[in-house]
């Protein structure tokens, strides 16, 4: 995994920005937003913390006009991408390692996971507002997935990106992928998951047309020493997520 992409200094930035942005929309009695992704599962787990912003917001209303009109102009964030499913804002930092981004990447509960490689996976981001916990980083409450919805999403991530690095070879690719297998594996090894729930939810998403492919990296030996650091086998990864 790229030292360089997720260096202490940025992603010590990010969760300044994050605090930031929760304030911000606290000050307004915004309704709380769902945090997702990297900072959901650090939350979770701890490990290694995240680069990129992930929140999903109740509404689409408070987003534009809080988010879009107030709180991106005023911390210096410029849009990278935006349409009706989410919203892409980037911030640059500079830290010792050069000018870095962070990506605040904004979803609506109203709205679906865009599946911009075609992959037929379908998530809707208002079962993260449905089904969620309420967790605490350094003193900072926030409001995360249900575990079961963050290691979906995760494998969806990593799945999404494999075939975007596969067409692309972007060089960003690798390291976001790695960091999603890990964070699959911190959330799930050792841990009593809601087999149930998650069965049900694989399935409506239509992650298990691809829990196959997603797996068989963990053979892969830069994979499978993922599940080294946890002491974990690939047979025990596979009995917890495969239906």
């Amino acid at each position: 995994m790229s030292g360089n992409f997720y260096n202490e200094e940025t992603l010590t930035a990010s969760f300044i920005e994050l605090k930031k942005l929760l304030n911000f929309l606290q000050e307004l009695g915004t309704p709380r937003p769902v945090i997702t992704g990297g900072w959901a599962v650090y939350a979770y787990e701890g490990g290694l913390k995240s680069r990129d912003i992930d929140i999903v917001m109740a509404s689409e209303e408070d987003a534009i006009q809080q988010l879009h009109q107030n709180f991106f102009p005023k911390y210096n964030y410029k849009v990278k991408k935006d349409d009706l499913f989410s919203s892409h804002w980037e911030k640059i930092v500079t830290t010792y390692d050069g000018d870095k981004d962070i990506i605040v990447d904004v979803f609506y509960g109203n709205k679906k996971w865009k599946d911009e490689a075609y992959l037929g996976l379908e998530f809707e981001w208002g079962w993260t507002l449905k089904f969620q916990d309420e967790l605490e980083i350094d003193g900072l409450k926030i409001i995360v997935p249900k575990r079961e919805l963050l290691i979906i999403t995760k494998m969806m991530a990593a799945v999404a990106r494999t075939k975007e690095y596969d067409a692309t070879g972007h060089y960003r690719l690798p390291s976001k992928i790695s960091k999603d297998y890990k964070d699959v594996a911190r959330l799930t090894i050792g841990k009593k998951l809601d087999l149930n729930f998650y069965k049900e939810y694989v399935q409506k998403s239509n992650t298990d047309k691809y829990l196959d492919d997603f797996l068989a990296k963990y053979k892969q030996p830069e994979y499978g020493a993922i599940l080294e650091e946890f002491d974990a086998t690939y047979k025990d990864i596979e009995s917890l997520l495969k239906i």
